[in-house]
């Protein structure tokens, strides 16, 4: 995976998170997303600021967010080659609450 661009989604906490920290220390482009920047920004200085990522706060439910992430990974590493969409949502009820609507947002 050296020099291969990793996108994920998800990446500011958790398994996102460490996903991140093992394509970035097997030396691919990583490009990090999630939609809380303060999450983000601190997940990407906790990995030791790498000169192989870059990260781009955005909700991927959002169509414009997913052409962000692939024109700013070619731009700036040449290629998208692996997508990892680990964003999730996470909203706890009983399942008899839950709602079409729900659904549609999951």
């Amino acid at each position: 995976m050296k020099n291969k661009t990793v996108i994920i989604t998800g990446a500011s906490t958790g398994i996102g998170k460490a996903v991140a920290a093992y394509f970035i220390e097997r030396e691919s482009n990583v490009v990090m997303n999630s939609a809380n920047e303060n999450n983000l920004k601190n997940a990407y200085h906790e990995l030791g600021s790498p000169v192989n990522a870059i990260y781009f706060v955005g909700d991927i439910s959002n169509q414009n967010t997913g052409k962000e992430l692939v024109r700013l990974a070619k731009e700036t590493f040449g290629s998208v080659d692996v997508l990892i969409n680990n964003a999730g949502v996470f909203a706890p009820k009983p399942f008899l609450e839950v709602i079409e609507e729900d659904l549609e947002r999951y």
